[in-house]
């Protein structure tokens, strides 16, 4: 069984035009094991890619980066696209994560639930986790 990474640092990058974040898990020599790219457009955040290296996989990286992104944005609106990936384009060789029906059931652990909005881009791949009517609420008045 793997254990958690107690000693990862975990390092947030943001990108040159802004509007784009990547979050970083490192181990203690400084490698990047896991990773979570979130773009900010308009009125929510929209989850591109969560990525973990394969030798790290099953430890909680995953969940960490997205704890510290809901941490972050408590009352914003988040969506995303679950599907599985290879993350291949940053470690050579990586296969695919969670099947899908497994990665549905990871973000809805994590308080995602499909996305009431979306009826033409895949709508069965599209999950959100909607702010709280009172959080909703609450923003409107301050804005």
């Amino acid at each position: 069984m793997n254990t958690p990474l107690p000693t990862a640092e975990l390092v947030a990058d943001r990108d040159v035009d802004g509007n784009e974040t990547r979050l970083l898990l490192r181990d203690p020599a400084g490698a990047q094991v896991a990773y979570l790219d979130v773009i900010e457009g308009g009125d929510e955040l929209w989850v591109m890619e969560i990525g973990v290296r394969p030798d790290y996989r099953g430890r909680g990286c995953a969940s960490r980066l997205l704890n510290t992104l809901l941490a972050e944005y408590p009352s914003d609106q988040i969506a995303l696209s679950c599907g599985a990936f290879s993350p291949d384009h940053v470690w050579r060789g990586a296969r695919e994560g969670l099947p899908d029906d497994a990665l549905r059931a990871w973000y809805t652990r994590h308080g995602f639930r499909p996305d009431p909005r979306e009826d033409e881009i895949e709508p069965e791949r599209c999950m959100a986790r909607l702010p709280a009517p009172s959080q909703t609420a609450q923003r409107a008045v301050t804005a």
